[in-house]
């Protein structure tokens, strides 16, 4: 007879966990030094909905880490927490997807994914709030940045 799975641990989302992480040290080795931007995010940041951003750093390298933001997602679509959690699903696989199209495009203005996988942050009452990640390459600006402080986007 086969062994049973462990036991899963016990989990508890915290709406606020993924703005608290400054100082968390991520499965891999990365560490998570600041948040990108205070406060809630802008209408016109993408990804804002479903994540956070942080410089995080490792070894002596810089790098942009993106959690996403489970707990604030739940908590802010509460009357419809099957859709909140699909929706969150999707935003993360194509994200992921999008990046693996770049990469085996060999893309080389997109920035690479170092790692991704997934945090336990573990919570003051024992329990733990799981939270997705992916760390990327830094890039000093970003599309949006970029676009804004340009008069003319040519085709070229």
């Amino acid at each position: 007879m086969a062994a049973l799975p462990p036991k899963p641990k016990q989990i508890v989302i915290d709406p606020h966990v993924a703005h608290k992480l400054a100082g968390t040290t991520l499965p891999c080795g990365w560490v998570l030094k600041e948040k990108v931007r205070k406060g809630p995010p802008l209408p016109e940041e993408t990804g804002g909905n479903f994540s956070v951003g942080y410089i995080a750093e490792k070894d002596g390298q810089t790098a942009f880490a993106k959690v996403f933001d489970l707990g604030g997602a739940l908590w802010r679509n509460s009357h419809n927490i099957m859709k909140a959690m699909m929706m969150l699903g999707q935003d993360h696989q194509y994200e992921c997807q999008l990046l693996e199209i770049c990469r085996a495009a060999k893309l080389d203005r997109i920035v690479q994914v170092i790692s991704q996988g997934q945090a336990d942050i573990e919570l003051n009452h024992g329990l733990a709030t799981p939270i997705p990640y992916i760390v990327f390459e830094y890039a000093e600006k970003d599309i949006r940045k970029a676009l804004q402080q340009s008069s003319a986007v040519e085709d070229a």
